[in-house]
């Protein structure tokens, strides 16, 4: 089973994304966090491998998050989607030289499903 932790501010994607992916694979179990800070409180714990992590967050954003991630030498290895509904071609740009997968809100249970399941295939 691989775990994924999904961090989104919005308890209704939270929800939708936890219950879509586990009720349609026997494959993944998911995590959630409600901001960067509980992400990391989780990492610290335990290390997923696959973070969904928003970008627009109260306490700590995405991209602070993600520079925290990348910074420690046990976490730069997780990969990361980026899940948000900025709409902003200089983010898509920025997560895309980073190597990270980006994805627009809304999107289907059916189409992350897609992208999650093609990217551990990759590997």
């Amino acid at each position: 089973m691989k775990k994924i932790l999904v961090v989104d501010d919005e308890e209704d994607v939270l929800f939708s994304v936890k219950n879509g992916l586990e009720n349609n694979s026997d494959e993944y179990t998911i995590q959630t966090a409600k901001d960067g800070k509980k992400c990391l409180n989780i990492l610290t714990k335990e290390i997923p491998d696959l973070i969904l992590l928003d970008l627009m967050m109260p306490n700590m954003n995405g991209w602070q998050t993600l520079d925290t991630i990348r910074g420690n030498l046990k976490w730069r290895h997780i990969p990361i989607f980026i899940i948000t509904a900025v709409e902003d071609v200089e983010f898509k740009n920025s997560a895309e030289e980073l190597g990270i997968t980006y994805i627009e809100k809304p999107f289907t249970i059916d189409e992350l499903k897609g992208k999650i399941d093609n990217f551990f295939n990759e590997q």
